[in-house]
Order: structure tokens, then C-alpha cells, then sequence
């Protein structure tokens, strides 16, 4: 294999088994990977998909232990230390017998989720073509006790391309945006950081030009309705050595809530004319959809063993059934005591799913497990287990439905609760709210 061409950029960036009735049944009705759910959102920005590569994959997940085990937040490995599978990404790449010749590779620490990862690369003006550019074809994300890595491949461009982001037509387009990063590309300017729109880039994808010369005939962003336009400055790849085929539109203010921008883009690289007219829409004043943080088990297991009124004693683990959880990590304690209070069993007699989202029913599950764990066990009356008021009923997994009973019986449910969305995932909003009402309800008893 000749050697692989590496485009790096570092950003510096329950469950388990049931008993119901007398038969074991698996309380997981729904896996949900969130690699399928972050892939999902990136294939429907880019122009070309991306599929998900086991051999990247398992080239990410090992470099995130050699960071972890190795207290090394770099993409650098040295060969002294453990879990070393080459210097760079190019070496690693041919370490796993990876058979494209273009890798990229970033790696973050800083975030909550594979998904939440994405959108800071996404979000970031530097960063951004290198995840949207269509030369890529695979991708491969791993991560390991908050160490996380992220690895794209791919093997030509099947034309040169024109991209804008935000895309033409984009919707819940962030109406401020917080720089997360050590390049500052409003340094020197007296502006509040934080209220400012979130950055425009227009990157042309070429195999053979290489932008050296850039002529702004025209660009702006201006309201639809009121033509009003907002003030920006530009930055070419001239002005900005961290920039290559791309510019970047600054804006200087914040855009407003639920308003549609015109985008008009007028220039020349290397003497060639490009041009550009779009629009995109801004969130409403609700978290944009894309922006929706979704609960993690490992997560929510985390704040059910740490409310008070449990009074339940953290257990240490001497050993832990889970391979999926490092016994080592803050986790292990939180799973441990969760699996001997027989909060949770696991999605396996070996694994736990700490990445994994949780459902509504599976959050529903383990808090009356928590609750029969501290105050014994709740016996449903048959006027609990009449569910005709919600009209998704039919959709409650059926291992599920003696917990549903149960926490009807004791008010975990709210009264007005037309749709559970049983097996709808839960935003750490809508997790955070069930939470409250399970505190409330114990701070009563």
C-alpha cells in the first residue's frame, strides 16, 4: 500500500433484563447508536453520505485508549507507551490495513456525545470543509472514558464542487455563536464575542486548484423581508493561513430568532468567477433540533445515584460484569451500584450501553427501581394498569409495561399525559423534568 495522505486537524476543542411476569425479556426495545444517529445528521448536510467503517471505527476507539490510558490529548502516539499503533494517522491507517488514501482525523475532549462533537466541528469556520467535503466516503468514531476521536477516509472527488454552509434552505440556524476554539477569527476586534451569527463559509473542493488568489466582488447576508443587510467582515485564505479553498463571512451582530436571510456571494479564485444566491432560516427561540442534546445511560444513571432522597451508598467496584465500562473510570461506580441496588442489569449479560440514549420507558423503568429499591416494592391496583388515556399505548414495549403501571401508581406519570412517546429518546431537558418530578415525589415521602 503506498502511503496515505493525511489531512489532520485537532480540535481543542437501563436496560438490562426484566422480569415480567415469569419470562426474562431484554428492556432495550429500541437500539439507538449514536454513531448512527451523528452520521444521520452529517449525511443530511453533505452532498455525499458517508457510511460507517468498522476498520476506522476501531482505528478511532484505539486511539482514544492510548489518550486515555496515556494521558496524551494529542493525534501524536509514541511508540514507548500503550495501545501505540503508529506516530500518525497515516501510520495507524496502514497499521489497520485501511484501503483509501485520504484520512483526517480530529479528536476532542470536551463534549458529551459523538453528536455534540460533530456540531463543534460543524460550528467552527476552520474545521467545517473538512467534515462536509464529498472526497471523504467513510467515517469512523469511537469513544473511551471522554476521550473521543473521530476519523474520516475516502478516495477522490468525483468533481470539483462549490459548498456553502449554512446550505441553501437550512433551517434552526443558530442565531448566536460562542467561539469554542484557540483561533480567534475576530481577534483585534472590539466586538462582544457572543453575540454574533454563526459564521458563513463558501469552499470550493478541487483535486487540482489551490486557491492563492482571492477577488470579493460582492457578498452579503440580509433579512428577506426588510432587506435589511447585517454587518460581517470577510476573511480569504490571503488574510487567514488557516484557511485553504474557503472563506469565511464574520458576522458582526447576532441574527434574529425564526428569520430567513438572503446569502448573495460574488468572487474570484485564481481569476475564475463563482457565484452564489441561497437562503437559511434561523431557530425559533427553542433550542434548534440540531442542537437537542439527547440523555446517554451512563449519563442518566449518574443522576439517579446522586439524588439525595435515594440514600443509597455508592458501592466501589471489586469487579464489574460490563466490558463496555472501564472499572477504572468515574462510571464504574455509578453502573456498580446501580447493578447491585438491581437498578439495571444491562443490554447484555455484558454490557451496559453507557453511550447509548435512553428511551422514555427505559428512563420510566429504572427510576421505580430506584424507587422499590429505597421504599419497597409498588403493587399496582388494576385501575393502574388501565392505560387507555394515552392514546400511544399500543407502542409501551411489553416488558415495559409493569413499570409504566407502576409509575402511574405512584405519580411519576403527570395526569395531563396524553402521548408517553414510550419509545421516543429523551433530551437531557426532558430527562432533567422526569428527574424533577421523581424528586419531588420521594421529597413527599
Amino acid at each position: 500500500m503506498k502511503k496515505l495522505i493525511i489531512l489532520t486537524l485537532i480540535v481543542a476543542l437501563l436496560f438490562g433484563n426484566a422480569v415480567h411476569g415469569t419470562v426474562v425479556v431484554n428492556e432495550t426495545s429500541r437500539v439507538d447508536d449514536e454513531v448512527e444517529r451523528t452520521v444521520d445528521f452529517i449525511n443530511g448536510i453533505r452532498s455525499v453520505d458517508l457510511d460507517v467503517s468498522a476498520t476506522l471505527k476501531e482505528m478511532a476507539l484505539n486511539h482514544s485508549k492510548y489518550m486515555y490510558y496515556n494521558e496524551a490529548f494529542s493525534m501524536i502516539e509514541d511508540s514507548e507507551k500503550v495501545y501505540y499503533r503508529g506516530k500518525y494517522p497515516w501510520d495507524r491507517a496502514v497499521y489497520y490495513k485501511y484501503d483509501k488514501p485520504y484520512v483526517y482525523e480530529f479528536i476532542s475532549r470536551s463534549v458529551s456525545n459523538y453528536k455534540d462533537g460533530i456540531l463543534d466541528i460543524i460550528n467552527n469556520p476552520y474545521s467545517r470543509s473538512f467534515v462536509l467535503d464529498p472526497l471523504y466516503s467513510d467515517i469512523g468514531m469511537s469513544e473511551f472514558n471522554g476521550y473521543y476521536t473521530y476519523t474520516l477516509g475516502g478516495k477522490l472527488r468525483t468533481a470539483e464542487t462549490i459548498f456553502v454552509y449554512p446550505f441553501n434552505g437550512q433551517q434552526d440556524v443558530p442565531v448566536n455563536w460562542t467561539n469554542r476554539y484557540h483561533i480567534d477569527p475576530y481577534e483585534g476586534m472590539t466586538i462582544d464575542r457572543t453575540k454574533v451569527g454563526l459564521p458563513l463559509t463558501f469552499t470550493l473542493y478541487s483535486d487540482t486548484k489551490k486557491v492563492v488568489s482571492t477577488t470579493v466582488n460582492s457578498i452579503y447576508i440580509r433579512e428577506l423581508n426588510t432587506k435589511r443587510r447585517i454587518s460581517t467582515k470577510i476573511i480569504t485564505p490571503e488574510s487567514d493561513r488557516n484557511l485553504t479553498n474557503h472563506l469565511v463571512v464574520l458576522p458582526l451582530e447576532p441574527y434574529k430568532y425564526n428569520t430567513t436571510y438572503e446569502v448573495h456571494i460574488d468572487v474570484s479564485f485564481n481569476g475564475i468567477n463563482y457565484t452564489y444566491d441561497g437562503t437559511f432560516k434561523t431557530a425559533s427561540s427553542l433550542p434548534a433540533l440540531a442542537d437537542v442534546k439527547y440523555m446517554t445511560r451512563g449519563d442518566a444513571i449518574k443522576k439517579i445515584i446522586n439524588l439525595e432522597d435515594l440514600r443509597l451508598t455508592k458501592l466501589e467496584p471489586f469487579s464489574l460484569k460490563f466490558k463496555d465500562v472501564d472499572i477504572n473510570s468515574e462510571l464504574a461506580i455509578y453502573v456498580n451500584t446501580a447493578y447491585e441496588y438491581n437498578i439495571i442489569k444491562g443490554i447484555s449479560d455484558s454490557e451496559f450501553g453507557p453511550k447509548l440514549n435512553i428511551t422514555t420507558e427505559q428512563a420510566y423503568a429504572i427510576l421505580v427501581r430506584a424507587y422499590e429499591a429505597q421504599y419497597g416494592v409498588i403493587v399496582p391496583s388494576e385501575a393502574d394498569k388501565n392505560l387507555s388515556q394515552y392514546t400511544d399505548r399500543s407502542s409501551i414495549s411489553s416488558w415495559a409495561l409493569s413499570t409504566i403501571y407502576k409509575a402511574g401508581r405512584i405519580g411519576l406519570i403527570p395526569d395531563s399525559t396524553v402521548y408517553l412517546n414510550p419509545d421516543t429518546y429523551l433530551s437531557e431537558v426532558a430527562f432533567n423534568e422526569m428527574l424533577q418530578r421523581f424528586a419531588d415525589l420521594l421529597d413527599q415521602l
